[in-house]
Order: structure tokens, then sequence, then C-alpha cells
């Protein structure tokens, strides 16, 4: 099977840094397996660019199922804390998929970063935000549309 992918980031309208890393950091095609991941740095937080690109590197560096790959961005992360207090705090989303010669793609996620599927003209979302407003939605407490704008909807529960 043949993949073909394209990357970008962009710091967004409120941060003066891109606290975004990407795995691989440009475009390509493969015709075996291929990782592919997007971590985003949380935003208000000590030294989100740190850890998103510590994720991502652990998670690269890794060969092994995509949920011990994230494991391993954890990992990262604490270990440098570890030397450096002062970045205690810090933190990532992440998202990877790991798509296989046979045409399965294999995903593991924690935080908001989504996952989607375009096929034939319609966007899927594939992950589920791990959010207070996304647990609220699940328990029915809130309906999914209030979700999007509930002040925790940032929140994140992983």
């Amino acid at each position: 099977m043949r993949y073909t992918w394209a990357t970008a980031t962009h710091q967004g309208m409120v941060r003066d840094n891109n606290e975004d890393a990407v795995f691989p950091d440009s475009s390509g095609e493969s015709v075996g397996p291929a990782v592919l991941i997007v971590a985003d740095g949380m935003g208000g937080h000590v030294a989100g660019e740190v850890a998103s690109r510590l994720a991502i590197n652990a998670a690269a560096s890794t060969n092994v199922d995509p949920a011990d790959r994230i494991a391993a961005g954890n990992r990262a992360i604490r270990e440098q804390v570890a030397v450096d207090p002062s970045l205690e705090g810090m933190g990532t989303t992440m998202t990877l998929v790991s798509l296989e010669p046979d045409g399965r793609a294999r995903f593991a996620h924690v935080g908001d970063t989504r996952a989607y599927l375009y096929r034939d003209g319609e966007l899927s979302q594939l992950t589920e935000d791990h959010t207070v407003a996304a647990e609220y939605a699940t328990m029915g407490d809130i309906s999914w549309e209030e979700a999007t704008t509930h002040p925790q909807r940032h929140m994140l529960t992983r």
C-alpha cells in the first residue's frame, strides 16, 4: 500500500511561539509502513514546545506499538523534568498513527489533538477528545454542541 502525507504547523493567533511538533517534519510518501505523529504542547504551561519536541523524538525513535510510543514520549518528558525542575508542569497532547503494509492503521492518542479520516469526500473524526467538556458530553450532562464552547473544553483529563 502506498501512503502519502503532508505536514504543516502554525503558532496560531494567541501565542508568540509554535508549541507544535510533527514527525516526519516534511511531506513524503512510503510504500511500506510509516509512523506519523502530531504533538501539541500545552499552552499556558511552561515549555510546551520543549514537551512536544521531546515526546515526538522519543515516540519516533521507539519501534513498538503506538500506545508504547506515547508512553515513551511521556517518559521522556518526566525524565527531562527530573533533570530540570524549572520545566515542571510542561506537557503535550499527542496523536500517532502507524500505517501498516496491509492497509491497516493503528492509532494511539492522548489529549485533544484529533485524528481524522478523509475518504470519498467525507471527513470522519477517529479519536475522542480527552477533555472535561467531552466527558460531560459523553455522560449526557451537556450536549456536544455545548462542549465546543464549554469553559473546560481544553482542560485535559489525560
